[in-house]
């Protein structure tokens, strides 16, 4: 059982900061803290095609893009730039349910399911075998884990634990997901985390599995055709996002 409400069949009732359809309900809270400004979209579906990925122009392999003309473009209700797969020639590389590209990798890999769950592998630990025997719906490359089986971690695969914007996706248990873009590189607006601060933070939120996208200019975080999340350094083009999409009718404000 959800413990949040859906609207009525039909219905659609939206806000600025809030959405609410028979199969999907979300809501996006920024929270400014001394030094430190997040965005988090608590995300609740009943039918986790809702949750997909695009590819910058369309198209696997194409040139990047930014993550507010592809979100504008795809319908999204919210988005965040993805793991950046156009720069990784490794991993396993899983979009709507179709697989791209499989290879050894030694980066940490999430993975989820059409059943709603999310599981996170070290480089050593999946099998492309058994993952899409799972029936698997969306997978990255990027990482660290930052909460795994819904413990936090304190040692990372990465070679960038430095104070970063950053950029993440949990998940609290099947059908209930959030996405946090944390701004950063901005002064007494937000500085950014470390990647220590971003896996206490995203355990402290909730989540039983979080892991880590790309972030530095590429982290961003787009709520009805609008940015709301400040990118550094004026900004990064994505090779793919990560977004929501409802087919709802009959908005009531």
């Amino acid at each position: 059982e959800y413990d949040v409400e859906f609207a009525t069949e039909g219905a659609v009732i939206q806000d600025e900061t809030s959405y609410m359809s028979e199969t999907l309900s979300f809501e996006v809270t920024t929270y400014h803290e001394e030094g430190l400004t997040y965005f988090f979209a608590d995300i609740y579906l009943k039918d986790i095609e809702s949750l997909r990925t695009a590819f910058a122009r369309d198209r696997y392999g194409g040139k990047n893009e930014k993550v507010f003309e592809m979100a504008v473009r795809n319908d999204a209700l919210v988005a965040i730039n993805g793991d950046y797969y156009s720069v990784q020639q490794e991993g396993i590389i899983i979009r709507n349910g179709e697989l791209y590209k499989c290879r050894e990798t030694t980066r940490d890999v999430c993975v989820l399911f059409r059943d709603g769950t999310m599981k996170t592998y070290g480089p050593k630990e999946w099998d492309e075998d058994e993952i899409m025997a799972a029936d698997p719906w969306q997978s990255w490359v990027f990482g660290p884990i930052l909460v795994r089986e819904g413990v936090l971690q304190t040692e990372f695969n990465t070679e960038v634990e430095r104070i970063n914007p950053r950029a993440a996706i949990g998940c609290f248990e099947p059908g209930h997901y959030c996405f946090v873009v944390v701004d950063g590189r901005q002064g007494s607006y937000s500085k950014g985390l470390d990647m220590q601060g971003l896996a206490d933070l995203m355990f402290e939120l909730g989540c039983k599995e979080a892991y880590n996208l790309d972030g530095g200019a590429t982290a961003v975080m787009i709520l009805f055709d609008e940015q709301i999340s400040r990118q550094s350094d004026s900004g990064r083009g994505c090779g793919d996002m990560i977004y929501i999409k409802d087919a709802g009718m009959n908005v009531q404000e």
